[in-house]
């Protein structure tokens, strides 16, 4: 290098002059940092050429995906034009089970086992049938008992524990 002081001093030396000594530097090192930035840069490559990759094989997967939201919208634009109200097929004899399930007020039990009504004993809800009248066997626990299955009312003598013998208690209902 030249000196600031000594203006005369060539900036190159000459072939025959020994080299400066650079203060802590060794070609090993030098070496290292030359091999470590080669290494820098070919990752550096390699990133953009995979970026590059990456970008184009999207590119494929966008326009296929593009073509088949146009063929879905044209599907579903040609099945709109296209339909015509259709009548609906329903047997004549199903028109009365759809009236038959209307009910305008509840019965009794129903008003009870929705807890519209109240019901003896607190919290018990009843067991009603299709029609809306009491099953002959009420169960509350674990204790059941016979009614009447048109007003509800407890028949005397059939409590148990476990499954009651309505059968018994109420022949003339059946």
């Amino acid at each position: 290098m030249s000196d600031p002081e000594n203006p005369a001093q060539p900036l190159l030396r000459a072939p025959n002059q020994p080299a400066a000594v650079n203060a802590g530097e060794t070609t090993e090192n030098r070496a290292y940092k030359m091999a470590a930035l080669t290494l820098l840069a070919c990752v550096l490559i390699v990133g953009q050429a995979m970026i590059a990759y990456f970008l184009l094989s999207q590119r494929n997967d966008i326009k296929s995906l593009e073509e088949q939201n146009n063929n879905m919208k044209t599907e579903l634009t040609k099945g709109r034009s296209v339909s015509v109200p259709v009548r609906m097929h329903m047997p004549m004899n199903a028109l009365t089970m759809l009236t038959d399930d209307y009910v305008e007020e509840g019965t009794d039990c129903q008003l009870e086992a929705a807890g519209v009504k109240a019901s003896q004993p607190p919290g018990f809800r009843p067991a009603c049938d299709e029609r809306g009248l009491y099953k002959a066997q009420q169960c509350f626990m674990r204790t059941c008992w016979c009614v009447n299955p048109v007003n509800g009312e407890q028949i005397p003598g059939s409590v148990s524990n476990g499954p009651a013998r309505c059968s018994m208690a109420i022949p003339y209902f059946k």
